[in-house]
Formats: C-alpha cells, structure tokens, sequence
C-alpha cells in the first residue's frame, strides 16, 4: 500500500464507506449512490496516485519516508513493529473481504483494525509531531499531487467531490 497523507485518506474513506453498509438505512437509495459516487471517485484518486508513485523520484522519496517512519516508531516503542504487521495482514483480509462483499467480515477486520490503531495512534502522533517529520511530509504529498495534477489535471475536483461525498455519507450515517 502506498504511504502518505493520501493514501491514508483514501483507505481511512473505504473503512468509513465500508461500514456504511452495515447499517440499515433510511434514505438507502440515495446513501447507496453516494456510496458508488465515493468507490467510483476513489478509484479514480487511487488511480492517478498509483501512476504518480511509479515516478522514481516520488517513489524514492516515498520509500525513504516511510522507512524513516517505521524506524522512528520502532525506536518509540519496540512492540509497535508487530502491530505494524498486523495492521499490514488485516488490511490485505479487509481487501479481499470487500471484493467478495462480506460485510460480516469487514466489520470484523475494521474492529481489530481499530483496536491496533487505538495501540499505535499514541506512537504515531508522537512521531508524526516531530519538524523533520513533518516537513518530509509535507514536500511527499506536495510532489505526489503536483503529479497527480499533471497526470490528470482534473485531481483537485475530484478530491473536492469525494470530501463532499464523504461528509454527506458521515451525516446521514450520524443521523440514524
């Protein structure tokens, strides 16, 4: 899976539109064609940001980041490495899950999904508050949604429309 701030906006928005599923819903209908609006538009970001990432610099500097994150976790918390794993094998399982749209497992996987990031999200935070940290990041994203842009001048909209998407879905799910 590819690293970042994107990258992890995008899976954290599967997660979210995922367990919209599990609920039985009023406005289904329209829930449901905000759902495929969202799959659709993420596709199409996970799309643009593979092609980015396969730009050798972008995909360098990518490697570069993320090892220097793990390393910094590690260092924080020696234990973490193991959870690192099994968020890495639960993510797989919930891919797969989803392509065979079983929602028992889904829900499922995203409980101990949750659980791990409950155990993590304190080392992360403190990592990810560090200047060095931060300012890599910030240079990362930067290039890779210059190049989305340039793969696909049309990235910013579509980033907009799945924000859109994602807050309506939030809303009608905080209403039931």
């Amino acid at each position: 899976m590819k690293k970042g701030t994107v990258a992890t906006c995008i899976v954290a928005v599967m997660f979210i539109l995922s367990a919209m599923v599990l609920y039985s819903q009023q406005n289904q209908e329209e829930m449901q064609e905000l759902y495929n609006e969202s799959m659709q538009l993420n596709q199409q970001l996970q799309a643009i940001q593979q092609q980015a990432y396969e730009d050798p610099e972008i995909s360098f500097q990518a490697e570069e980041f993320n090892n220097m994150i793990e390393e910094l976790i590690y260092q924080a918390d020696p234990e973490a490495e193991e959870l690192l794993r099994k968020q890495e094998s639960l993510e797989e399982e919930f891919y797969a899950a989803q392509s065979e749209q079983n929602s028992e497992k889904i829900a499922e996987l995203q409980q101990e999904y949750r659980e791990l990031d409950e155990e993590l999200n304190p080392i992360r935070q403190k990592v990810f508050q560090r200047e060095d940290v931060i300012q890599m990041q910030n240079e990362l994203e930067t290039q890779v949604l210059s190049k989305m842009q340039e793969i696909e001048p049309d990235t910013m909209n579509l980033i907009e429309r799945l924000q859109v998407v994602q807050t309506k879905l939030n809303e009608m799910m905080g209403k039931q």
